[in-house]
């Protein structure tokens, strides 16, 4: 059994049409480099700003403990009729501030595209 270059390549032709070809193909190869460093570039762009809302959110989280340690006779600590149906929360009563949460919540979500939000979040 024989080898044959130009049908192993989809070509029977000259020198030349093998450089062409071949040229091509490192073309076609840079291009798929440089979108692999790029999309590489934004996943580090995307997964650094990730750890930066997640140290915010922590932070936020700490402000509302202390928040409710404080002020614990705040109308926005009042339960506000409302409970959560998700599992690990079911029963518990939402606070006034959680609806607010919520509402707030909902509203930036829809405006960033995110359909149904409220099924994104604790509820």
């Amino acid at each position: 059994m024989s080898f044959n270059l130009g049908v192993a390549i989809g070509q029977s032709g000259t020198i030349a049409d093998l450089d062409r070809k071949v040229a091509s193909l490192r073309r076609a190869l840079a291009e798929r480099d440089a979108e692999i460093q790029r999309l590489t570039d934004l996943l580090e762009e995307n997964s650094d700003q990730l750890a930066l809302h997640r140290a915010h959110a922590a932070a936020l989280e700490v402000v509302i403990q202390e928040y409710q340690r404080q002020h614990s006779d705040s109308p926005l600590l009042r339960a506000s009729g409302q409970h959560y149906r998700d599992a690990g929360a079911r029963g518990e009563a939402k606070t006034v501030g959680r609806l607010f949460y919520e509402r707030a919540f909902d509203a930036k979500a829809a405006g960033l595209g995110i359909e149904n939000p409220a099924s994104r979040r604790t509820d």
